[in-house]
């Protein structure tokens, strides 16, 4: 009897290995995604997640950019972009030509005679020049009071106040989006010849490249005239974008603002630069 019983016991526990191993087996067979994931503290139990990608807007920015330009491109071939500041004090579209006499009094859409002329980039100019000179004409309240026209915005610069709020600047160019950061607003003073203005040797801001000895001397005279310190500088190994406008009342004067490039956002299959709205801002409100 005692021999039974041992044998009953040694069949019983046989029995219950099996059982055992059956189980682990069938939970291993079981399918990943029926598992949960029991965090390290114990504190929870969650399903693993994976987080939802990002949305990729580099390649919408880019489309919309490239038509923004071709657009404006078949309105008038002589379209090379536009110049717009972060805080949309101006937005405009800016022309180049053989001169710098045709868009003085020229609508660049319609190419008719306008009095407040067009925006454009000095003739000698190129995009790869070290130093992009844009013209654009000042209008006197009586003939604007809306204030938008053009570079007449501009004069909001002359007050130090104005300036944080203004001092990024942006050239839309056809292949890409440049950042600069405005160093100095100053009054150039002009010199008269047979009612012709020719600024002085030391102010010579319309120049598209310059020879390294004299920037010095541009450089110095800039910064001793300047309206007010901005905390920004230039030099010669910078890429400079110089806003001209006139001054009201003051035909021997110009205001001059000198920028500095600090970025370059390229426009081919994706656009890192972000979306905004590039509307004429002499026409927007």
């Amino acid at each position: 009897m005692k021999q039974n019983r041992k044998t009953t016991w040694i069949t019983l526990a046989l029995i219950c290995c099996l059982v055992l191993v059956a189980v682990g087996l069938y939970l291993n067979m079981k399918p990943q995604q029926d598992r949960v994931h029991v965090p390290d503290n114990h504190s929870s139990i969650a399903s693993v997640v994976e987080p939802e990608p990002e949305p990729d807007y580099g390649p919408e920015n880019a489309a919309y950019y490239k038509k923004y330009f071709e657009d404006n491109r078949a309105i008038n071939p002589d379209y090379i972009g536009t110049v717009f500041f972060d805080s949309n004090l101006i937005n405009q579209p800016v022309v180049q030509c053989l001169d710098n006499s045709y868009y003085l009094r020229r609508n660049w859409q319609t190419l008719e005679y306008d009095e407040a002329g067009a925006n454009f980039m000095d003739y000698e100019c190129r995009n790869d020049s070290q130093n992009i000179i844009i013209y654009g004409h000042y209008a006197y309240p009586s003939y604007d009071p809306s204030r938008k026209l053009r570079f007449t915005p501009l004069a909001q610069l002359l007050q130090p106040e104005n300036y944080k709020a203004n001092k990024t600047v942006y050239l839309l160019l056809e292949n890409e989006i440049r950042e600069y950061v405005i160093c100095s607003v100053y009054f150039t003073d002009l010199i008269s010849s047979d009612g012709v203005y020719y600024t002085q040797y030391e102010e010579q801001y319309n120049l598209a490249d310059f020879y390294e000895d004299y920037f010095s001397t541009y450089h110095d005279r800039v910064k001793s005239k300047q309206l007010y310190e901005t905390g920004e500088d230039f030099s010669y190994a910078d890429h400079l974008l110089t806003l001209q406008t006139c001054v009201e009342n003051r035909p021997d004067q110009r205001e001059i603002i000198v920028c500095r490039q600090v970025n370059i956002y390229p426009i081919t299959d994706r656009c890192d630069f972000a979306m905004r709205e590039m509307i004429d801002s002499e026409r927007a409100g």
